[in-house]
């Protein structure tokens, strides 16, 4: 099981993490027009909230292959916390389950490669669960919160607490959200100079990575024949 971790998080990942183009360019383009004083919005690919490019500001100082590989390390590190959190509530040989989980899913490599944010709410999302079961209802609210305020899509979790009418956790949620989102007028008050140039953005997911059920059914369905190239779709058309 750790081999399998190591290849997914490590072996795998790293020969692609270089001056490449990736989702992570937008990010710390973002970063970088913050730092230069102008609106993280100046970076067109940038389609996020403005916290995530405070966030990863410092980041914006350096190099953009030196801050990916930087990034690459920190989203490492941040995948290992969930099952080390679930494993310090089970004992004996059950502990291991939650790195199993971690080697079987098929989008570490993915994320890792791409840059993408996943890691960072995965650990906001889990430690919120962790606070649901403890009764914290606050701390559940403002860790959802938060993760929607970085990437919009957590805020889908909060239905969980509306349904459990936790009324505590849901106004966290929100507020913290709020707080978070209300740095959009803020920053467009920037300048925001032209865009950088223009790139193929939103391409997918790289497929050929991709260790889901999903991804290998893409790749089975347009397996190319004996000699031909891997399609294109391989590496652009996503394949969840």
């Amino acid at each position: 099981m750790a081999a399998v971790l190591a290849l997914r998080l490590l072996v795998l990942p790293w020969p692609y993490i270089d001056s490449s183009f990736s989702d992570f360019h937008a990010y710390w383009g973002a970063a970088r027009a913050l730092l230069h004083g102008a609106s993280p919005y100046a970076q067109k690919t940038y389609i996020y909230p403005p916290l995530l490019a405070v966030v990863l500001a410092p980041l914006g100082a350096l190099s953009y292959e030196t801050a990916r590989r930087v990034f690459f390390g920190l989203s490492v590190l941040l995948l290992l916390v969930p099952p080390v959190l679930a494993a310090r509530r089970r004992s004996g040989w059950s502990r291991l389950w939650p790195f199993a989980a971690l080697a079987a899913i098929g989008m570490p490599s993915v994320n890792l490669v791409l840059g993408q944010v996943q890691p960072l709410l995965l650990v906001l999302v889990t430690a919120a669960f962790l606070a649901e079961r403890r009764a914290r209802t606050r701390g559940e609210g403002v860790l959802l919160g938060l993760a929607a305020a970085i990437k919009l899509w957590p805020a889908l979790l909060v239905l969980g607490p509306l349904l459990r009418r936790s009324r505590r956790a849901v106004v966290a949620a929100v507020v913290t959200a709020a707080a978070g989102l209300a740095l959009v007028p803020l920053v467009q008050l920037l300048p925001q100079p032209g865009p950088p140039p223009r790139t193929d953005y939103l391409y997918g997911t790289p497929s050929v990575l991709n260790g889901s059920l999903a991804g290998l059914a893409m790749r089975l369905a347009s397996f190319p024949g004996p000699g031909a190239p891997p399609p294109q779709t391989w590496y652009r058309a996503g394949g969840a």
